[in-house]
Parts: C-alpha cells; structure tokens; sequence
C-alpha cells in the first residue's frame, strides 16, 4: 500500500489542476500560472563503458508551477512522476521501473512583430526509478528555441533542441554510467488558447528525445 501512496497523492492533484485549467476568467495580468504537463520520452541511453545504446522509454506526468517575478523570464518549479523501460537491453528488457523527478525550469519570449517571436525554454531535472534489485538514478538538461506566430487563439511554433544525460543504473554487483547517444535536435508545436487566462498545447521532438507533450495550462 506504501508504494501506491504517490500515485494516489499525484492523481489527486491532476484532478485538482485539472479543474483548475477549465477554468475561465477575464483578467490577463498573469503573474504565474500552473500546468499539467503529461509526456512520453523515447531516447537511446549509451552504456559509457560498453559504448551500446538502449532504447528507453518514459512515460512521465508532472505538476508544474511558473512564476514571472523576474522582469521577462518566467522561472518554475516541476514534480512528477513516471515509468521507464527499456526494450532491447539483456538485464532490463522487458521490465518495468517507477519513480519520481524534481526539476528546475525557466523559459523567456521576445516579440519580433505583433504576431511572431522567439520563444527559449530551459530545464533541469533529476529523475529516479527503481524496481526490486535495479535502480535507475540521473539528471538530464534540456533546451529549446524557436520561433513562434500567433493565429488568433492558436499559436505555432518550432525550432531547435539540444538534450544532456548523465546517470547510472546500479545492481547489485555493477554500476553502470548512462549519457545519451545524441544530443541535437528538434521540435514542433501547437497550443490553443482556452478563454482569457487557459491554454492547451501539443508538441513532437525528434533528436535526443522523440517526444510528445501535453499540456493544460492556467494563469493566475
């Protein structure tokens, strides 16, 4: 029953932001917002000593809460958690592993028209997943930046990313150090307004993470 008590904890709180995100409102004077950012990772983790990568898998749903207290960044705080697995690796195969992630987020926008700018996002997290007598353990750093243009209530986007890793799967007996295979690579995204202060967003990547995120978003 312990180990069900996170995942009973994190959907109470989707529930509650979900809630929150319906929500509608008239003022723009958004000083900080909150998103239920839900994804799935695919990314090939290299071995350092064997130099093999392994495809792994994460699928990951976090809490995230932005604040715009420094003049034109917005900087946030994310926790969450998720399940890896990897598909063709000897030991791991075929098994699955749960944990949790903290992380530090920031992200800035710059008008270049009145519907075109440059929008920069930046993230770092650590991660954990474990699963009996295997323990995955690692931080990852994560950039993006594009363009964006606004249509209306949608705006679009895409640009470049670049992706770091750096980590160990330990069992007993051996410690393994993880970094991933590629680092460069690139994005696309779309997001829709929800009346004043709410938005919905969808985005792919290619490159070190091929990714989907979705997110519901709520300004305050």
């Amino acid at each position: 029953m312990a180990s069900q008590t996170p995942w009973i904890a994190l959907l109470t709180m989707l529930l509650a932001v979900a809630a929150l995100v319906s929500a509608r409102d008239s003022s723009t004077d958004d000083v900080a917002s909150v998103s239920l950012a839900l994804s799935h990772d695919v990314a090939d983790w290299r071995a350092k000593d064997t130099g093999r990568p392994s495809e792994t898998r994460y699928t990951q749903a976090d809490i995230e809460l932005w604040s715009r207290e420094i003049p034109g960044i917005e900087v946030g705080l994310a926790a969450g958690v998720g399940r890896l697995s990897q598909g063709n690796d000897a030991v791991t195969g075929g098994r699955s592993f749960t944990g949790h992630s903290l992380g530090l987020l920031a992200r800035s926008h710059w008008s270049l028209t009145d519907n075109l700018g440059v929008h920069v996002r930046a993230v770092w997290t650590y991660h954990r997943a474990d699963d009996d007598d295997i323990d995955f353990e690692w931080f990852d750093a994560y950039g993006r930046t594009g363009l964006t243009a606004d249509a209306g209530r949608w705006r679009l986007g895409g640009g470049a990313t670049v992706g770091w890793l750096r980590g160990e799967r330990r069992q007993p007996g051996e410690t393994r150090d993880l970094e991933l295979d590629q680092n460069l690579g690139a994005y696309a995204r779309t997001a829709i307004r929800t009346g004043r202060r709410g938005e919905i967003s969808l985005s792919v990547e290619t490159g070190p993470r091929r990714a989907v995120n979705l997110r519901f978003t709520r300004g305050f």
